[in-house]
């Protein structure tokens, strides 16, 4: 299966709506809604997951003064093949943000089921004056079947241009016999793991106690987190959980705090 998610999102007279889509299995662009200033854009999936050699593409276009929060109805999931020496699924994410525009992208839970091969690369463009949160929740596989971290190999790559500039690059590759995984391993029995990229002007000139905030959560199920300001405007934010409901804490807790940082009303994903 090869498949594709292309929208334009824009603002014309102040009114941020889809422009443009093209959209292929197995995707499915569900009734998006206004809350409050930003548009709430639901993607849901018309297939059960991805297979080996399945090649999915994923383009989202932000123009100018446009406010959008895109997320997944449902988890996404990755099986194995039974063929062993299948090419692995393959995702590709290009975001583009344009000035004074605002993106939230989270899609829901990635869950490698047993055996499972992705490859993941995100090329992420900022401009300056832009805003984007970006929100990657893992899952260690299909925990209610004994599964936890028993896929093949995942390789994830995410690549941050802010204005002109590469700002950061990460590159993450796991797989059964890697240091990393054995890491992994060792912090619970069913890690579940986050990754939070945070891209604002309104960090620069944020203070301490917005800081705090992110990183001081008291939660027994919370195994580690980590906080780096990698650039006067990127936070970058790390969370191991033992739990998903922990995790879903963690990420509304965050997402909370930024649409406080950035001044703009927290968007209800469910339409009223």
């Amino acid at each position: 299966m090869k498949g594709a998610l292309c929208l334009d999102i824009t603002a014309p007279e102040g009114n941020t709506k889809v422009s443009h889509q093209f959209v292929t299995p197995p995707f499915h662009l569900s009734k998006t809604h206004l809350s409050e200033k930003i548009l709430v854009v639901p993607i849901s999936s018309c297939t059960p997951g991805l297979f080996a050699g399945d090649e999915i593409n994923i383009s989202l276009n932000v123009k100018k003064n446009a406010h959008a929060s895109i997320t997944t109805t449902s988890a996404q999931k990755v099986y194995a093949s039974r063929n062993l020496n299948a090419p692995p699924a393959f995702v590709q994410q290009q975001i583009f943000v344009q000035s004074n525009a605002w993106l939230e992208f989270a899609p829901e839970f990635l869950i490698l089921h047993h055996k499972s091969k992705l490859q993941q690369i995100s090329q992420i463009h900022i401009e300056n004056q832009a805003g984007f949160l970006f929100i990657e929740a893992f899952a260690p596989g299909r925990t209610a079947y004994g599964e936890s971290l028993s896929y093949e190999n995942f390789s994830n790559k995410t690549e941050l241009h802010l204005g002109d500039d590469l700002v950061f690059v990460d590159s993450v590759s796991l797989y059964q016999s890697s240091p990393s995984m054995r890491i992994l391993q060792q912090t619970a029995p069913t890690p579940y793991t986050v990754t939070i990229i945070l891209v604002s002007a309104m960090l620069k000139n944020s203070n301490d106690e917005f800081l705090k905030k992110i990183s001081v959560l008291e939660n027994s199920s919370l195994l580690s987190h980590g906080l780096s300001k990698i650039h006067e405007n990127v936070l970058l934010f790390r969370a191991v959980c033992s739990n998903s409901l922990t995790m879903k804490k963690v990420i509304s807790n965050f997402r909370a705090q930024t649409y406080k940082l950035i001044g703009l009303p927290f968007p209800n994903w469910r339409k009223n």
